[in-house]
């Protein structure tokens, strides 16, 4: 059954924390299925998850690894590459969630305090 909103997953409105080597598997499985054209099964990234992580939390966070990726927040990748300090930050950092069908005019964070902590995460 479909979620009616946003609120079934997080009732607070921000995105649960997730552990930092379940958003790595899920993003490297993510790209050995085909990239951003191809759809995985939510179970498949599930079980890439550790028991009781939030797999909810996890995809939402891959989607902004997507987002980065594609080059949205300029200076985050590291020479074209997602470093582990873009996943160790981006696995914990607070975030809203944004719903289906609302717009929005930008990221569902704190852009300038992401990029800080990323650059403190490299020792720069």
């Amino acid at each position: 059954m479909e979620p009616d909103s946003i609120e079934q997953f997080w009732p607070s409105g921000a995105v649960t924390a997730v552990n930092p080597d379940d958003l790595r598997r899920a993003w490297e499985f993510h790209k050995t299925q085909g990239g951003h054209d191809r759809a995985a099964g939510f179970a498949l990234f599930k079980e890439a998850c550790h028991l009781g992580e939030d797999a909810n939390a996890v995809v939402y966070r891959l989607t902004i690894l997507q987002f980065i990726e594609r080059g949205v927040l300029p200076g985050v990748q590291q020479e074209g590459k997602l470093d582990d300090a873009v996943f160790r930050v981006l696995a914990t950092f607070p975030m809203i969630a944004m719903e289906v069908g609302k717009i929005y005019s930008g990221m569902p964070f704190d852009v300038e305090e992401f990029r800080r902590q990323i650059e403190n995460a490299r020792g720069q």
